[in-house]
């Protein structure tokens, strides 16, 4: 989820609310496997909670603003990815 945020062309995109919607599905489950497991999820919650109260007709600049949190906080959350190298350079 965190590369499809990623690659959206531009804030102001439309696609960037579509996107914050469908994420939230994802992170209810992320969250409450955590939970079960008791792990730290404050910053999740909080984006979780932030994703329920957006409203469909949200202006940009909030969906923009919720956009910015969510790549950061997942961002933070998984880490940077190690870069690969295209597979056909790598060796068997």
């Amino acid at each position: 989820m965190l590369d499809r945020l990623r690659q959206a062309p531009d804030s102001r995109d439309e696609r960037v609310h579509h996107l914050l919607s469908d994420l939230l599905p994802i992170l209810e489950s992320v969250v409450q496997r955590m939970e079960v497991l008791s792990l730290e999820t404050r910053a999740l919650t909080t984006l979780r909670d932030d994703l329920r109260s957006l409203n469909p007709a949200a202006d940009q600049a909030t969906v923009n603003a919720l956009w910015t949190r969510a790549l950061q906080i997942l961002s933070d959350f998984t880490g940077s990815p190690t870069p690969r190298r295209p597979f056909w350079k790598r060796s068997p």
